[in-house]
């Protein structure tokens, strides 16, 4: 790949993230708070300014940043297989058993993600209440 080209999308990619960072930062300047020093948290959550779960250690960053690691590591994989010529054929057998897996443990996922949105979050009361 010509070297102009990988340079331009790199410049493109910080452009891009600047604007969403910028973005986000303007509609809620305390929701990059967990990326913050933790003096700096600590102090926003004695001010009552976030909550718990906004800190860098809580569960729900955790998540966040687990999500993000994987959407990465799906890109990585991607463009590497797309360097690949096993796929040239359009047979990819050696990995029918693993996507097969890959499937069912989606399907498993998606489930459990609309039961608990159906039984433990209550959505319809909140609407109700509004």
């Amino acid at each position: 790949m010509n070297f102009m080209i990988i340079l331009v999308e790199c410049v493109a990619a910080c452009i891009l993230f600047t604007l969403v960072v910028v973005a986000v930062s303007l509609k809620d300047p305390l929701a990059q708070v967990n990326n913050w020093p933790p003096a700096i948290q600590q102090r926003a959550r004695e001010l009552g300014l976030i909550r718990e779960e906004q800190m860098s250690g809580s569960k729900k960053v955790y998540a966040q940043k687990l999500a993000a690691a994987l959407v990465i590591a799906i890109t990585v994989i991607a463009v590497i297989a797309g360097k690949s010529t096993a796929f040239e054929t359009g047979r990819v057998t050696f990995l029918k058993i693993p996507l097969l897996i890959i499937g069912i443990l989606l399907i498993i996922l998606g489930v459990y993600l609309w039961a608990g949105a159906l039984f433990q979050s209550k959505i319809d009361s909140h609407i109700a209440d509004k």
